[in-house]
């Protein structure tokens, strides 16, 4: 049994005590960031503990940013740091939502008990009112301090522009186009592969996110725009997607489980209310945008920024050559998540389609008389759960780590998928996709709904694992792509890897505007 789980507990108990913070996530930052607003927590932590060995000895600013300054270790440590401690000098304060009471159990194992669990510490519900109190009055303080600066007409924000977004492939592009633009974008998470030239800022520090927003000329958003923006005139806010010119599965307004509250619901319409312009890449895909999203904008049609790598070739050898993986021949699996309720009711999003992969790496090598490799990209919403059970099988890697899907997407020979709408993008270049859905009947229209007929896609569909080896036996490439041609003409679409470029001269003629 855990310490009892208080807030005002948590701060009595650990007087005096050395604290480690067990996880390197996001929930570890969401904490951190509470330290600026609450002086009766505890403002000095001994180090941050991660069983990611990848993590481990790397610095903790590239998870914690700024906040660094709270903690004394400046490297992420190993649960072996523990036993440099005795038992009562030491406490730990575990932020993981989902792997607390394993993590607890291993804390235990090295003989420390003085463990507070974030997740339970935060059903305190007097401390939720207040922090959200709190938290709402340190943004308005934030905003009423920032709202009256002068917008800098050559300033673009990106939010969360992850490696491989539309926003990522946008941004080169810009720079051609211009090297004086000011170019900032809001992270997460620390990102591998910075742009030279482009200025990073963490989006739980409030007061520097809070600055950038409310001085850029223009604002670009691949998700929810936070509630305590405050949109000035003369400011543009564009919004993109984060799949390419057509998507197959509702969204938001349309999906019934994200509406579930009317919060949520009442944010996607506040949203929409700023949103001047989005990203499209065809009529089907503006139509879905404006329902899903509630939009009532101006669209720029570009095309999928994002899909432009499938159209650049030196993917291919690239892929194989940081996977050591030279003259094989690459099937990628990328399903998407399953959502499951606990017993909770709360959703978590760790069940996938189960596959033999080794078996898959073998039938692809007597069906074609290739040498194959079986990749498995996990969802990002189980990548962290995924993928365990590939390790040590032969011919086949869990690249659900590598961050760009859309280079893998461009190595690959073959893509596996279900319903992500990730299937579409290697039908852009003529890749052959096959679909593997086993519980499509549970899937379709039990837990999503989709806005394009399954039937009526272009790819062979196979519900067993004998019926994805026949598939891939029997493909007509010649008949696949006339059907993938015949597809695309009827959604209006037309991707030829130059999107990038169109999306940046509509957004850098957006920028020229006079304020």
């Amino acid at each position: 049994m855990s310490e009892k789980n208080t807030w005002q507990n948590f701060k009595e108990r650990t007087t005096g005590k050395k604290i480690f913070i067990f996880g390197a996530g996001e929930q570890t930052k969401k904490f951190l960031n509470r330290l600026d607003m609450y002086d009766f927590l505890p403002q000095r932590y001994e180090g941050i503990i991660d069983n990611d060995e990848r993590k481990q000895g790397d610095s903790i600013e590239h998870y914690i940013g700024e906040k660094e300054r709270f903690i004394f270790y400046k490297e992420i440590c190993s649960i072996d740091v523990l036993e440099r401690y005795q038992d009562a000098d030491v406490a730990i304060l575990i932020t993981s939502l989902r792997r607390y009471s394993e993590i607890e159990n291993q804390v235990r194992c090295v003989g420390k008990n003085h463990i507070w669990i974030m997740e339970i510490l935060d059903q305190d519900k007097q401390f939720s009112r207040d922090e959200q109190k709190q938290v709402t009055t340190f943004q308005k303080q934030l905003m009423d301090k920032y709202y009256l600066k002068e917008i800098n007409r050559n300033k673009i924000l990106f939010y969360n522009t992850v490696f491989g977004s539309h926003g990522d492939a946008i941004i080169p592009e810009l720079k051609r186009i211009s090297d004086t633009i000011d170019i900032v974008c809001v992270i997460k998470n620390e990102i591998k592969n910075r742009i030279e030239g482009v200025r990073y800022i963490y989006e739980g520090d409030f007061e520097e996110y809070i600055k950038e927003l409310e001085t850029a000329h223009v604002w670009f958003y691949g998700d929810v725009i936070p509630e305590f923006a405050r949109k000035k005139e003369g400011q543009i806010c564009i919004r993109s997607k984060h799949w390419s010119s057509i998507t197959l599965k509702s969204f938001y307004l349309d999906d019934k489980e994200f509406c579930e509250t009317s919060d949520k619901k009442n944010t996607i319409l506040s949203n929409a209310k700023i949103i001047d312009y989005a990203l499209t890449g065809s009529e089907f895909d503006e139509k879905t945008m404006a329902s899903g999203f509630g939009l009532n904008a101006k669209y720029l049609r570009v095309g999928s920024p994002r899909s432009d790598v499938l159209f650049d070739d030196k993917y291919y050898l690239e892929i194989r050559k940081h996977y050591g993986l030279n003259g094989k021949k690459i099937l990628l699996y990328a399903p998407t998540f399953r959502r499951v309720t606990n017993k909770y009711g709360a959703i978590e999003f760790e069940r996938e389609p189960q596959l033999d992969y080794a078996k898959l790496a073998s039938e692809l090598n007597r069906i074609t008389e290739d040498d194959w490799v079986v990749m498995y990209k996990a969802h990002p919403s189980v990548a962290l759960f995924s993928g365990d059970r590939l390790e040590n099988m032969s011919n086949v890697i869990n690249v659900s780590d590598y961050e760009n899907l859309g280079h893998l997407l461009s190595a690959a020979d073959l893509v596996v998928t279900d319903y992500s709408s990730l299937m579409f993008e290697p039908a852009y270049v003529g890749k052959p996709v096959i679909l593997y859905a086993p519980d499509r009947d549970e899937y379709i229209g039990v837990e999503r709904n989709l806005l394009i007929d399954y039937d009526k896609l272009p790819f062979e569909c196979a519900i067993t694992e004998s019926d994805l080896y026949e598939k891939i036996r029997t493909l007509d490439l010649v008949q696949y792509k006339k059907n993938v041609r015949e597809f695309l003409e009827e959604y209006g679409i037309e991707e030829d890897g130059h999107a990038s470029e169109r999306a940046a001269r509509e957004i850098y003629k957006l920028l020229q505007r006079e304020l």
